[in-house]
């Protein structure tokens, strides 16, 4: 989680560096057009290994974190009219929990089982962007691949609790990092002077290796998932 934290903390320090240098170099460089921009977004993991589920005494209990919530925050540079390049940092995350309780047929104490996890996804990429051609008043439609190099964290923790009180608890923490890509098509809307409106859809093909939380097994993790995002951009 400290990880996490530094590396955004540098994240939002590079964006907003290079938006500083950006604005004066376009002042410079009048033919080239620059942008920051800020997007919300949705989005899907393939991989059913992320709904832990535990076995216990009382029942079964289990989880689901097969999709997430998130932003991004990046600069593009549009090279000419019909190709742009960007760079953003991103960041998903989600939780869940759940608990099921049964009474101690030997002392009449009431056991309480619980389980929560969080997945946290972040990362840097680089998009390559092709404008289609439109009409001048129509939302410019986009093409785009990218490539990133992203972390993934896990964790879960089991407990137990008898007649309320907190007997055990365990965690299980996994994490790895590598390269992915994302291919997509968005589209951006210009709302006024220099503020536009952007709106993505793309599909994220990732996999991490690691261990099963609960097994301790190796097995590869299926980031992959399709990611929309909706947000403003500046350009200068």
């Amino acid at each position: 989680m400290k990880r996490t934290i530094l590396v955004g903390s540098i994240a939002l320090c590079l964006v907003f560096s290079l938006a500083f240098v950006g604005n004066t170099y376009a002042q410079e460089v009048n033919d080239l057009e620059l942008e920051f921009y800020g997007e919300v977004g949705y989005t899907t993991f393939a991989d059913d290994d992320f709904d832990v589920e535990e076995e216990t005494p009382e029942g079964t209990i289990g989880l689901d974190v097969s999709s997430s919530l998130g932003f991004m925050l990046g600069g593009e540079a549009k090279i000419t009219p019909e190709i742009s390049v960007a760079g953003e940092y991103l960041r998903f995350s989600t939780s869940d929990s759940d608990s099921i309780s049964g009474v101690d047929p030997d002392t009449g104490s009431t056991v309480e089982v619980g389980l929560d996890a969080d997945l946290i996804m972040s990362g840097f990429r680089g998009n390559f962007i092709y404008n289609l051609p439109v009409e001048e008043d129509w939302p410019e439609v986009r093409i785009l691949g990218g490539i990133g190099y992203y972390s993934g964290e896990q964790e879960a923790t089991v407990s137990e609790r008898i007649d309320g009180t907190l007997v055990e608890e365990i965690t299980f923490e996994e994490d790895d990092s590598s390269i992915g890509f994302k291919f997509g098509a968005g589209l951006k809307h210009e709302l006024m002077d220099n503020l536009n409106l952007k709106g993505n859809i793309g599909y994220r093909i990732l996999e991490l290796e690691g261990e099963d939380l609960i097994t301790g097994e190796d097995i590869d993790y299926d980031f992959n998932g399709f990611e929309l995002s909706t947000g403003l951009s500046y350009t200068f």
